[in-house]
């Protein structure tokens, strides 16, 4: 499915549902170095906020009372809810060495990456990876992307011909469990689950050039396509679940 030239996806960016936005974020800006790009409101209590470091995004969203399921004992080799592509990986890594956040220690891994893993205080994992070989001290650490895993379901072969063959995504490896797949520069990393929870508490805005011709491709898919309209905090936006109960927001992004 090839997408028209004025249509162009720009990001993607995971978001956490957690209790209170605000500590939240703080503790991003405190431990991993991120900025608090925006909120919504301006005061607290937020709803919303957008934290950013160089080219990686995280957004919150406020759910009162809510409480991540805790699923690692489900997939013993790893459970992750961001990924994010970082040059000088090791530079980083020792600006948070020994830190009771920190999961998993810098490790080569098999494929070839560099990679350790955090966990924050609302129960997200984030993987930090690149390659350690470029960036021997920390003053190099710079975030390159971030690249969200999602929950595929029970069954990875449907979830990627519903990516590939009816939202005009691309694929890029998969193995026997996962699976990644890109349009424009715009990755997800797929898992087989078979948590409902998981995936129907997933949620990742995605920045596009061309909302309305994106909107009109995809308004007749065979998943649930909310209305294309101006929500509350002033973006311009639609949302799609698709069959394994994620839900991506589409929004136009600024130009550069």
């Amino acid at each position: 499915m090839s997408a028209p030239p004025s249509i162009a996806i720009r990001s993607a960016v995971p978001t956490f549902l957690v209790p209170d936005v605000a500590r939240a974020a703080r503790w991003y800006r405190e431990h991993l170095g991120f900025e608090i790009a925006g909120t919504f409101p301006e005061q607290e209590p937020w709803a919303y906020a957008s934290l950013q470091r160089g080219g990686a995004e995280i957004m919150l969203l406020a759910l009162a009372g809510y409480e991540k399921p805790d699923l690692r004992a489900r997939r013993p080799e790893g459970l992750w809810d961001a990924y994010v592509r970082t040059r000088g990986v090791a530079g980083l890594y020792e600006t948070v060495r020994g830190r009771p956040f920190v999961q998993t220690p810098l490790r080569h891994q098999p494929y070839g990456d560099w990679e350790f893993e955090v966990r924050d205080p609302d129960g997200y994992v984030v993987v930090f990876g690149g390659d350690a070989e470029d960036a021997p001290d920390a003053a190099r650490s710079a975030f390159v992307s971030v690249t969200p895993m999602i929950p595929a379901g029970r069954s990875l072969d449907a979830a990627i011909a519903f990516y590939t063959e009816r939202m005009g995504f691309s694929l890029e490896w998969r193995s026997e469990t996962m699976a990644a797949i890109r349009r424009g520069d715009v990755a997800f990393h797929m898992v087989v689950n078979d948590s409902r929870e998981w995936a129907e508490n997933s949620s990742y805005s995605i920045g596009v050039r061309g909302l309305d011709e994106l909107y009109a491709e995809y308004r007749g898919l065979p998943a649930r396509v909310g209305p294309l309209e101006v929500k509350a905090w002033g973006r311009r936006e639609f949302h799609l679940i698709v069959p394994s109960g994620v839900c991506l927001q589409f929004y136009e992004a600024t130009s550069d």
